[in-house]
């Protein structure tokens, strides 16, 4: 029997947070999905980000499970080689495949890649619907010139080769509407992580608590201020070391950066050497599986980068009951953290009110335990299961639309 949809998902490569996503959208039962990745960036089991220095790539387990459902690559991955004509040849395969199977509608994750580029064009010369998927809320180039090229290239994709636009928090569906997308065509798919699995970590290492801190080196009766992700300047990594610093605490308290970035380590061990600054612990770089032992021995959570549209790390923290101090231009801060409900925002570079912040958490214990049984509440709606009820309803649109009905 056949599907009432038969849906292509179009991403450049496997991601862990986005796969369960596929997945789920693929056991509704008026769908037959299948994902086309255009690598396996992780055929490699390697780490890899110019942002952090890294030439050669950090060695760990591979980590995405793929999923559940029907997918493949379009190309061997090989970090070394360029794909130019490679994607114009892979895009146009693709384009013949999904009319000669006569796909009814297609989902896109991000216009950035060259070859999602080409297939957009070849989506609407050949009638199939897309339904436009990205995590952002800004414009970030440095370049005014390409600033305005950017803006004025997504607003032609926007109005003549988007169907229908899936946004991931509410910062994102303003600027959609900054670029003219009507509200009809704009739908909620939340941000989400595995919040099931978490959850279940969080019970089972509850206990853990003190051999883990052991092993890095933290003191059992110690209370934990937490970061992870890159340790770069886009991260303000060091705007929370000079705001612990200046936090007066009589008790014992520790900073754990968790995350790899060369560069800008090796600057803020010298100052930690310099200023004398006291319990500070980096652990470098942590995959999926040995992450969540970090969370679990935290006690407030800290993440103020520059420009972050939506990192997941929030999310996975949320879902340790961990109470939050995030920057204003965090993305997702508006939607998951609620001023003196389950943390603080502060503005970009304001080290004194990180400061305030950290205190205020370190000494009142009952306004740390209220506030971080408030973010796993929250967090709870931001989910899978949502996401795909967004993405049900763009299917019902655009295929509306196509039918004239």
């Amino acid at each position: 029997m056949k599907k009432k949809y038969k849906v292509a998902i179009i991403e450049n490569f496997p991601v862990y947070y986005r796969t369960p996503f596929i997945e789920k959208l693929s056991k509704n039962e008026n769908v037959y999905l299948k994902a086309f990745f255009g690598s396996d960036n992780s055929s490699e089991n390697v780490y890899r980000s110019e942002e952090c220095d890294f030439k050669k790539g950090i060695k760990v387990e591979r980590e995405t499970k793929i999923g559940d459902f029907d997918y493949e690559f379009l190309r061997d991955y090989n970090p070394k080689k360029k794909f130019f004509i490679r994607n114009i040849i892979d895009s146009i395969r693709l384009i013949r495949r999904l009319k000669k199977d006569q796909y009814d509608a297609a989902i896109m994750h991000s216009y950035s890649p060259f070859m999602h580029k080409m297939v957009i064009i070849g989506l609407k010369l050949n009638g199939i619907p897309l339904i436009f998927k990205d995590v952002w809320d800004r414009i970030d180039n440095k370049s005014k010139i390409k600033r305005v090229l950017k803006s004025m290239f997504l607003k032609i994709v926007l109005d003549d080769f988007v169907d229908a636009v899936l946004y991931t928090y509410s910062r994102s569906k303003k600027l959609y509407k900054k670029f003219g997308v009507a509200d009809e065509k704009l739908f909620f798919s939340p941000c989400a992580v595995n919040n099931k699995f978490l959850r279940r970590e969080a019970k089972k290492l509850l206990k853990e608590g003190p051999s883990i801190k052991e092993k890095v080196g933290i003191k059992k009766d110690s209370k934990v201020i937490l970061f992870v992700g890159k340790i770069t300047p886009r991260k303000r990594v060091f705007d929370i070391l000079r705001a612990y610093e200046k936090v007066s605490y009589e008790k014992e308290k520790s900073l754990l950066f968790v995350g790899s970035g060369i560069k800008e380590k090796e600057m803020m061990e010298k100052y930690i050497e310099k200023k004398g600054v006291k319990n500070v612990f980096f652990t470098g770089f942590k995959g999926q599986k040995d992450i969540s032992k970090y969370y679990s021995i935290a006690d407030i959570f800290i993440v103020v980068s520059k420009y972050d549209p939506s990192p997941k790390v929030l999310f996975e923290a949320m879902n340790f009951s961990l109470p939050i101090i995030v920057g204003t231009d965090v993305g997702t801060a508006d939607d998951l953290v609620r001023e003196d409900v389950n943390g603080f925002k502060i503005k970009t570079g304001d080290l004194n009110s990180i400061s305030k912040y950290i205190q205020n958490l370190l000494e009142d214990n009952k306004l740390r335990k209220n506030m971080g049984k408030k973010s796993l509440e929250i967090v709870q709606s931001w989910n899978y299961d949502n996401a795909v009820k967004g993405a049900t309803k763009a299917l019902n649109y655009v295929l509306r639309k196509k039918n004239g009905k």
